[in-house]
């Protein structure tokens, strides 16, 4: 049967299977839309799915979370499609594990080097202000492409989509509090307690707020919604504005709480198999520890 199924797929590679775990990007897909075969050079020869094995018509078949396919492919690809998640590696021969396993650096050549060449270039334009840093990241990535050092494919497959539309749509969130008048109560508030409890008290608290809405509305729009809140609150309230500011930079990068807080905490959110409640559970503890060292280190460096 094996001898059969390598006839069929029409393209030299090596025997592997693979699950499709419960975040894979092929959940609820059919192999004719994943489009393995043209897009990573993967031949599915056989689905197994509880007892029952499919060995015809699979392009039409939906994958399901547990299903296990029989894959042809070269290495390096299949390597891709598990790192990337689409599938986690379970049998192959001792070759690919090996690769897997490799803890030796690969021999540098002239063709090693060029992406090396290609990263530090735009490190560089981007240090010296030639161009943007997105500008200089988003020619590098086409001159990988143009030469040859990365297909297409898999530039497109790098890039987390879900986290490219989540972030796109919660940074209007921030504009409409501004525009709505909501940041401005916020602000409110904040000046009304402000003028009840001492300094340092205060500026505790415009760290919890900053970590709690940009755990909500990401932490870019949450710097452009509190900064002018922070210099109001510090003006109105007679203390040096500048320390307000840190506690709002440190704050946003300390989004913890929720897994929609930052882009690496959506990264591994999915492919980590975690639960919403898993980031409250850590992530809370963690925040009240960070908001009493950040705050005391900031009101003793800069005294307000």
């Amino acid at each position: 049967m094996t001898e059969e199924l390598l006839a069929e797929s029409g393209h030299a590679g090596i025997l592997a299977e693979a699950v499709v775990h419960g975040e894979s990007r092929l959940r609820g897909r059919t192999l004719a839309d994943a489009q393995l075969r043209s897009r990573f050079d993967v031949t599915a020869l056989a689905i197994r799915r509880g007892d029952s094995i499919v060995r015809e018509d699979l392009a039409g078949v939906t994958l399901e979370a547990g299903d296990t396919l029989l894959v042809q492919t070269p290495i390096d690809e299949i390597l891709h499609l598990d790192e990337e998640g689409y599938l986690s590696l379970t049998e192959g021969p001792p070759e690919l594990f090996d690769v897997i396993h490799d803890v030796e650096p690969p021999d540098l050549d002239a063709g090693a080097l060029l992406p090396v060449g290609i990263l530090l270039a735009a490190i560089a334009l981007a240090a010296l202000d030639v161009v943007p840093i997105y500008i200089a990241a988003l020619g590098g990535v086409v001159a990988m492409v143009a030469m040859n050092r990365l297909s297409a494919s898999r530039a497109y497959d790098a890039v987390s989509w879900n986290v490219v539309f989540l972030l796109a749509g919660l940074l209007p969130l921030g504009l409409a509090m501004r525009e709505t008048g909501g940041a401005a109560f916020v602000g409110e508030l904040l000046v009304g307690v402000a003028g009840l409890l001492p300094p340092l008290f205060v500026l505790a608290l415009f760290y919890l707020v900053t970590a709690l809405v940009a755990a909500i509305i990401t932490p870019v729009a949450t710097v452009v919604l509190m900064i002018p809140i922070a210099v109001a609150t510090a003006t109105r309230t007679g203390v040096a504005g500048f320390p307000f500011l840190l506690v709002v930079t440190f704050a946003v990068a300390h989004a913890f709480v929720t897994p929609i807080g930052y882009q690496t905490n959506l990264m591994v959110y999915g492919p980590g198999g975690y639960r919403f409640t898993d980031f409250l559970r850590v992530g809370v503890p963690l925040q009240l520890l960070l908001c009493v060292v950040t705050t005391l280190a900031v009101a003793f460096v800069w005294p307000l």
